[in-house]
């Protein structure tokens, strides 16, 4: 049996299809919201999650509180912001029945960025493969502030699913450049802490090389403008991230 977790705050855009998404796979869902002021609950719960509520310290931290509701053995792990497309819940009920601890098998699903109206296939965010479903007893989130990361206990083997885990990213560059001054400023702290020094040729090579890898080396180019502007966006995103860490 599966569990259905979320996380989230905020999120009233998204979290009805999400939910939606998962009710034909999993056996329960578990929403633990960070007091949202815009009734992501209420829609929770009218769609029959549990939801518990718990103040935002950090993703890694936040979605280990979450997995501690689950009930079940397994934990199907999914962002707000995202939702199963059919092939992938099909892909999901085909292995259910053969869910076991003792095999040591996680699963992959691939990630697919809706970015300002369009859905990307290139640029450097694709492929964008996420471990998702995988036994409660052998994972654990680290508890970083920004990135975080799926550990293991024991070796496991993962395994793709067919179909696509859609990501609505962001709908209007503005979300995308507050999401940036969010998150750069969160990866300058760490780097502090580690005693990391920016140079100069970090804010001139790190954006350069990150736009060459997302428009040509990752073909961004072929998602038209929406690669383009993705493409600088992310370059920009490095650029502000080390200049921060510069001027710490």
């Amino acid at each position: 049996m599966i569990s259905g977790v979320i996380i989230a705050k905020n999120e009233s855009r998204y979290i009805e299809s999400c939910i939606r998404s998962l009710l034909p796979v999993v056996d329960e869902v578990i929403v633990v919201d960070s007091y949202s002021e815009d009734g992501t609950d209420e829609i929770a719960r009218r769609l029959g999650a549990e939801v518990y509520q718990h103040p935002f310290e950090n993703y890694g931290k936040q979605k280990n509180i979450a997995n501690s509701y689950a009930r079940y053995p397994w934990i199907l792990s999914i962002d707000a912001d995202e939702q199963l497309d059919s092939v992938l819940q099909q892909s999901i009920l085909r292995i259910k029945p053969q869910l076991r601890y003792e095999n040591r098998v996680v699963y992959a699903f691939k990630r697919q960025p809706w970015y300002c109206g369009r859905w990307l296939r290139y640029t450097a965010w694709n492929p964008d493969i996420k471990i998702r479903l995988f036994p409660k007893a052998l994972a654990y989130w680290e508890e970083t502030p920004v990135h975080e990361q799926l550990r293991f206990k024991t070796k496991v083997k993962t395994l793709l699913l067919k179909g696509r885990l859609l990501h609505y990213t962001f709908e209007t560059l503005s979300e995308h450049l507050r999401s940036i001054d969010y998150y750069t400023s969160l990866q300058a702290q760490i780097f502090q802490q580690k005693g990391f020094q920016a140079r100069w040729y970090h804010l001139i090579g790190k954006p350069l090389w990150e736009f060459f890898r997302s428009y040509f080396l990752k073909q961004g180019f072929r998602d038209g403008k929406a690669g383009l502007v993705l493409s600088m966006m992310l370059a920009f995103y490095k650029f502000i991230k080390y200049a921060k860490v510069y001027r710490l």
